[in-house]
């Protein structure tokens, strides 16, 4: 079974910030990031990579679905990606040595922060 992400609220009162966490299913991720123009099986392979990571590190990850869309990319294929890149990057070797590489069926999303 799935663990959810978490999404932070942080609500004022007269004592400061309180956080309340609400949980995510992953199809509440998925649409969320459909409107981030994402597809629905980058969304998902997105979801099982970022709930691997939190079991992985032991740490739940906020969702922030500006800070995602900013930090990843979605490409149909891997020459696509690499026309983005210049001649430093040319196959998915090369991506894979650069950056972390979700595969999955229809196409990559990389993260652009490298």
């Amino acid at each position: 079974m799935l663990k959810d992400l978490k999404n932070t609220y942080h609500i004022k009162h007269n004592k400061g910030v309180v956080k309340m966490i609400r949980t995510l299913t992953e199809w509440e991720f998925v649409d969320r990031m459909l409107k981030e123009s994402f597809s629905y099986e980058g969304s998902a392979a997105l979801f099982n990579y970022l709930e691997e990571l939190e079991d992985d590190c032991g740490e739940q990850q906020e969702f922030d679905p500006v800070s995602l869309r900013c930090a990843w990319a979605e490409y149909r294929t891997v020459a696509e990606c690499c026309a983005d890149y210049g001649d430093d990057i040319n196959n998915l070797w090369d991506l894979q040595q650069n950056t972390q590489v979700l595969e999955f069926l229809g196409g990559i999303i990389i993260n652009t922060e490298f």
